[in-house]
């Protein structure tokens, strides 16, 4: 068996990712992989005055299927500052409302923002639809699904000195799949929960944001 990687993140680190710079920089060895397969759904998007993206994957396909110009009388809401940089990097749009990446002062801006307004919440077939549940009685809220996620399970995992796990269903495959790590490293609240519920005894550290430079400062005090 060959020697696993110093680190395992379970999301493809993209050219310009600070992360990426870093492991290379301090020579780490590392395997960045989604243990999760997406792909396209279909939909049909109802009325609303807002659209709210999740993630980036759901800016993605969503605009996929619908072209760019049909957004110019519509409200963009992010739930975080990547997924704001996404949409604006990508199809030029800037979100009238940016989240913080966390759902509870996330649903407070958000409500504070589109009082007395319908949204549209853009998700994944699996998504916890965090924010929906905290505002969905206070808004005129409905939702589409835009694409499928679906959990990978592969054979060449092991053990590894840090794993950063992305989300929930990351995690769940990430043990499936035979990973372990001598210590953990979740990106929201959910997903450590999820952690804690399969391995009750492993310290899990938390990232204060969902954003790269939140994820690198938190295994740099780990180190």
């Amino acid at each position: 068996m060959s020697k696993p990687a110093d680190i395992f993140i379970s999301r493809k680190l993209e050219e310009d990712s600070i992360l990426l710079d870093y492991f290379k920089s301090k020579k780490l060895s590392f395997l960045d992989q989604s243990l999760i397969d997406f792909s396209p759904v279909t939909f049909e998007r109802p009325w609303s005055e807002w659209l709210f993206f999740y993630s980036k994957k759901g800016v993605r396909y969503y605009f996929d299927q619908q072209p760019p110009q049909r957004m110019r009388s519509h409200k963009l809401a992010c739930f975080g500052p990547g997924t704001a940089s996404y949409l604006l990097d990508n199809y030029g749009f800037m979100p009238d409302f940016i989240g913080t990446g966390e759902k509870n002062s996330t649903a407070v801006g958000l409500l504070n923002s589109a009082s007395n307004e319908s949204v549209c919440f853009v998700l994944g077939r699996q998504s916890i639809r965090s924010v929906q549940e905290l505002v969905g009685e206070k808004l005129e809220a409905t939702e589409i699904c835009v694409y499928d996620n679906t959990p990978i399970t592969t054979s060449n995992l092991q053990t590894y000195n840090t794993a950063i796990i992305t989300s929930p269903m990351n995690y769940e495959s990430f043990v499936a799949s035979g990973g372990s790590a001598n210590r953990l490293i979740s990106i929201g609240a959910t997903t450590s929960r999820k952690i804690k519920e399969l391995n009750p005894s492993i310290a899990v550290h938390q990232s204060e944001e969902p954003s790269e430079l939140s994820i690198l400062n938190t295994f740099r005090e780990l180190r």
